[in-house]
């Protein structure tokens, strides 16, 4: 915002250079936080390998499969042969399923669920590996699920070529999950073997390509994920998902498993959401990268999970990637902690750079505003973008689930809208030193941090990263007193 303000050249150049290196650390992350590189057919028996699990994509998503159709019963044959192949017994768990959705909406169903496991594999503490593979009537569902089903069937074999498991898991491909849950739940209520399940995987996808993140888990499963983030080779999770998630309407599988109680941990893909739910969902257009970083998670987890069973502590917590494959893990209560110590730093550097006559405390409040206003007018002009756009063209919205044909260039567009916004309010910041400037930015940031320790920890960590940045630049500004165009950058 200052470069875009002054006028000499040395601080246009800081500016760019500053705007560089933020579109550099962009492209490195989303480089670092891509899924891992498929393995061919022919990797080592104990590894998993996407180029094998591929195979039973193509063979499972080649028609649409809804409940009830023949493509439907074909594929539920096909699975109790490879289940079969693999050495497990297999069940059909055979109900009647109903759902009551409001006082007038009721959904009911008979469900064919799949249920495995191997003949000598009884008793308690078992993982349940689960996934659904019925589909909607529009779309042969090969990420939603046959991704999911091919996730399961391949961890398996890879699981079997390696030593043998104490506790081996237990396979439920679930009927009726397009139709509201209903195999899942009928599992949950009916079937005996919801009594040996210790910790419950479940593996989906809203779209055909991206990493498989980690993006819920059972309540208070914290030790879960500690455990994932010590086993996985590539764990990718974040705590701000499952804020978010449990906040919006949308539910899988787990939804009944966590609604019972049961701990376990949600996975899923959701690049290339314009697949989801038509007729683009198709193998073809499926990464096997992200069938890969799901599996290779799955088997180090289970692996892991069965050398270290043991009683479990509950409790939320934080979680996050600050770089890559590190996934940092913390309790709730560290939140606000964090919260109050980064609110103090932007106190304390603000009464020392005013001692200092560095900075001047009254320029430091018009900046906050300054960075409140930021902050609410690049998110509205967006979405004043978006409803332009929508009021004025609907045609470039007639994609599936009412989004743009290409939605990373209206993304992009919305993003260059709010930037617009926000450079608009660069004369404002004419007289700021760049001190002043952060710091004041950092205020709006620090009291969001705080709110969000108290009412949704696990998000609070989004405000931590930008703290430090700003803080980290304003305590060496102040201690050097640089020239203006390296104190910008």
């Amino acid at each position: 915002m200052i470069w875009l303000a002054e006028t000499t050249t040395g601080e246009r150049w800081a500016g760019l250079v500053g705007l560089a290196l933020m579109a550099s650390a962009a492209g490195l992350a989303l480089w670092l936080f891509g899924p891992p590189a498929p393995l061919p057919a022919d990797a080592a028996a104990d590894r998993f390998a996407a180029g094998r699990a591929m195979g039973d994509v193509v063979a499972l998503a080649g028609a649409p499969r809804p409940i009830g159709s023949a493509a439907h019963r074909e594929m539920r044959q096909l699975l109790r042969d490879r289940l079969a192949e693999l050495g497990l017994e297999v069940q059909v768990h055979e109900t009647t399923a109903v759902r009551r959705r409001g006082e007038r909406r009721i959904r009911a169903a008979r469900v064919r669920n799949l249920v495995a496991r191997r003949p000598d594999g009884g008793g308690g503490g078992a993982v349940l590996l689960l996934a659904h593979y019925d589909s909607r009537p529009n779309t042969p569902g090969a990420g939603d699920d046959a991704s999911g089903v091919a996730v399961v069937l391949e961890t398996l074999r890879a699981l079997a070529a390696g030593p043998p498991l104490g506790r081996e898991p237990i396979v439920l491909f679930s009927d009726a999950e397009e139709l509201g849950l209903l195999g899942a739940r009928a599992f949950v209520a009916e079937h005996p073997w919801m009594d040996e399940v210790s910790v419950v995987l479940n593996f989906e996808a809203r779209g055909s390509r991206g990493p498989a993140v980690m993006f819920e888990t059972g309540s208070g499963d914290i030790d879960l994920v500690r455990a994932f983030a010590r086993a996985a080779p590539h764990p990718l999770a974040s705590s701000l998902s499952a804020e978010v998630y449990a906040r919006m309407p949308n539910d899988t599988d787990f939804t009944a498993f966590r609604a019972a109680g049961a701990s376990g941990l949600n996975f899923a893909f959701i690049g290339g959401l314009d697949a989801y739910h038509t007729a683009l969902d198709t193998a073809a257009r499926l990464r096997p990268a992200s069938l890969q970083h799901a599996g290779a998670n799955a088997v180090a987890l289970i692996r892991h999970l069965d050398r270290t069973a043991g009683e479990r502590r509950a409790g939320t917590g934080v979680w996050f990637n600050p770089l890559g494959g590190w996934l940092v893990v913390l309790p709730a209560s560290a939140a606000a902690p964090v919260a109050a110590v980064l609110a103090a730093l932007v106190l304390a550097l603000a009464l020392l750079g005013a001692r200092a006559e560095r900075l001047d405390r009254g320029s430091v409040g018009a900046a906050a505003l300054l960075g409140s206003a930021v902050l609410a007018i690049a998110p509205l002009a967006a979405a004043l973008l978006w409803k332009l756009l929508a009021d004025s063209a609907p045609a470039l919205l007639d994609g599936p689930h009412g989004l743009p044909h290409r939605l990373m260039a209206a993304a992009a567009g919305l993003f260059l809208a709010g930037l617009a916004a926000v450079a608009s309010l660069g004369a404002l910041a004419r007289r700021l030193r760049p001190a002043e400037a952060a710091l004041g930015a950092a205020v709006p940031l620090a009291a969001l941090g705080l709110l969000a320790a108290v009412l949704a920890p696990g998000a609070s960590f989004v405000f931590w990263w930008p703290l430090w940045g700003l803080l980290g630049g304003v305590a060496v500004v102040l201690a050097v007193d640089p020239p203006r165009p390296l104190a910008v950058v």
